[in-house]
């Protein structure tokens, strides 16, 4: 018979733990601010017993996610603070089944004390239905400084803005030549933004949120982490040469275009130089 709290016991939830302390360790994630979603795979959900753990109240979604139909998922808390996640992992993390056909959800394990999923997972779960059939299973929300900070600093354009993080650095072109998918100042948490990342999702597993924060989809955490640490230290290097007083003029196109070829990734935008 599998233990009542076997998912708590499990690495995924070890790895979580470390990733949401690290977040606000690094000042990303002040007070309850960020999230993080895990799409369970056949393996946990059958070494976990998540099968008999029984739904409990039924909550309609903003908007059915059929692509989700009858999923489970791993999810922080509303009001979740990623500092206290370590500590207390059976009231700040839960597990969340959704129905048949993808218009209502059920907490079945954690969230102790009356606690719901995040505020924002209508967004996560559109941007979950965008990116499962390409490998990714986790999502994670962050408030990184840097990258906040540019959004006020520079053209919000989803083009204008990935190619400038190409140009600060190698890595950046490396590790996401899909490139930073911008959304406009939307309201935390709202249908529209869920949307609007939804839609980016399409194309980009980076998100950012102008003067709020990033998302990444990644297919594990340490993935989804890795993508915004390295946007995270471009947008850091724009932001310092700005408060030089510099305009820096990074990596030329022609030499990203040289970078694509070397790395076997191709630019998802157009460069001078091709």
């Amino acid at each position: 018979m599998v233990s009542h709290d076997a998912w708590l016991q499990s690495d995924l939830v070890k790895e979580l733990k470390v990733l949401a302390y690290a977040l606000w360790d690094k000042g990303w994630g002040e007070r309850n601010a960020g999230n993080i979603s895990v799409r369970l795979n056949p393996q946990q959900m059958a070494e976990w017993g998540v099968a008999e753990m029984a739904s409990t109240q039924w909550y309609d979604l903003p908007k059915p996610v059929p692509a989700l139909a009858g999923q489970h998922m791993l999810m922080t808390a509303s009001g979740a603070f990623m500092r206290h996640v370590k500590e207390n992992p059976e009231q700040d993390l839960g597990l969340v089944r959704f129905s048949e056909d993808g218009s209502q959800f059920t907490p079945i394990a954690g969230y102790a004390g009356g606690g719901r999923p995040s505020s924002e997972m209508i967004t996560h779960l559109l941007v979950h239905a965008e990116r499962q059939d390409k490998g990714q299973s986790v999502i994670v929300h962050t408030h990184a400084d840097w990258l906040l900070l540019m959004s006020h600093l520079h053209d919000q354009s989803s083009e204008a803005f990935t190619k400038t993080l190409w140009r600060m650095c190698s890595e950046s072109l490396m590790f996401f030549p899909d490139g930073v998918g911008v959304v406009p100042w939307m309201l935390p948490g709202s249908l529209a933004i869920g949307e609007a990342s939804g839609e980016l999702a399409k194309t980009h597993r980076l998100i950012l949120w102008a003067f709020h924060g990033v998302l990444a989809a990644g297919d594990s955490l340490d993935d989804a982490f890795g993508l915004i640490e390295t946007a995270e230290k471009a947008a850091m290097i724009y932001c310092q040469g700005k408060m030089a007083g510099r305009d820096l003029p990074g990596i030329s196109d022609a030499q990203i275009v040289s970078l694509g070829k070397h790395l076997g990734v191709t630019p998802i935008y157009e460069l001078d130089g091709r």
